[in-house]
């Protein structure tokens, strides 16, 4: 269950367009094609390691390890996206293809959070 709320924020990650100057691009080829502009990989490294993080925990058994993991997991997908609010202008994200898919992937991982957090107030 926790699995399944999650993947449906990660997915929704992948569908948050970010407003280019012709066409809105997706954040998850966004994250990918970054690693040719030097300007922005050291903020695309972050989402890059947050997904890592992600897909190591998917599978394993819910610790306080990894449920630490999957808040910083996270806050690490979290900075690209503010890394964009910061540099460019509110009109280029006030658009549902942004907002929408962006409440729906906080949403969902914090409710695989506190879902996960009571797994563990249980086992213990």
């Amino acid at each position: 269950m926790i699995n399944r709320i999650r993947i449906i924020g990660l997915v929704s990650y992948f569908f948050i367009f970010l407003m280019g100057s012709m066409m809105a691009i997706p954040l998850g080829f966004l994250l990918f094609a970054s690693f040719f502009d030097l300007d922005t990989l050291k903020w695309t490294i972050y989402g890059i390691i947050g997904l890592a993080l992600v897909t190591y925990s998917m599978n394993k058994k819910s610790t306080k390890t990894i449920f630490f993991l999957n808040f910083l997991s996270l806050i690490f997908l979290l900075i690209p996206i503010c890394n964009r609010l910061m540099l460019f202008s509110w009109d280029k994200f006030n658009f549902p293809l942004f907002y929408i898919p962006l409440l729906i992937f906080i949403i969902c991982y914090l409710l695989s959070l506190i879902i996960e957090c009571k797994h563990l107030k249980k086992s213990v």
